[in-house]
């Protein structure tokens, strides 16, 4: 929900009202301009304080932190992290609001990126369900060629360490 600058509160909260049905969160309402430009933001708990006849640009923030639509997923949950977000505003490359994110989001977004970290420190192929999720014969079926690889190159290497087995007697030193 973005409101203008120039409203009071007791309009905001009209407004709030009428779209909060078709709005993923009212919790943070951003403030814009004519041109959909981001001015500041305000909570609906600065909202509640604040006097019914107040202009939204006495209460609201103008120190507003945003990502663009490019920025990359795993720097939009650094942000949240960083500033215990529960929403974050995007704009496009003309600075104009083009959505949110919320907090639920960015959880699915670190979930599929542990999951994605983990299939790489396994070597295993990215499979569509968290890592955690996935039953063990799913695991083994993804690992089944480095398993193979690994038993028949620790075969090998046992061939070779039982055909030395004498020079390893004689000298210790030529195991490692």
């Amino acid at each position: 929900i973005d409101i203008k600058q120039e409203i009071s509160v007791d309009q905001a909260f009209k407004k709030i009202k009428q779209k909060a049905a078709d709005s993923e969160t009212i919790d943070t309402i951003f403030v814009t301009d004519s041109k959909r430009k981001i001015q500041g933001v305000v909570s609906i708990r600065d909202l509640i304080m604040a006097d019914r006849d107040e202009k939204i640009s006495e209460i609201m923030n103008t120190n507003v932190i945003f990502a663009c639509t490019h920025t990359d997923q795993e720097e939009v949950s650094r942000l949240f992290d960083k500033y215990d977000f529960q929403t974050l505003p995007i704009i496009d490359n003309e600075e104009r609001l083009v959505g949110i994110v919320t907090v639920d989001d960015v959880l699915d977004v670190v979930t599929q990126e542990f999951t994605e970290d983990l299939e790489k420190m396994a070597a295993i192929s990215p499979t569509e369900d968290p890592y955690l999720k996935t039953s063990a014969f799913t695991h083994a079926k993804k690992r089944i060629f480095w398993l193979l690889f690994l038993t028949i190159s620790a075969s090998i290497t046992g061939a070779i360490m039982s055909f030395f087995e004498a020079a390893f007697v004689a000298i210790p030193a030529l195991v490692t």
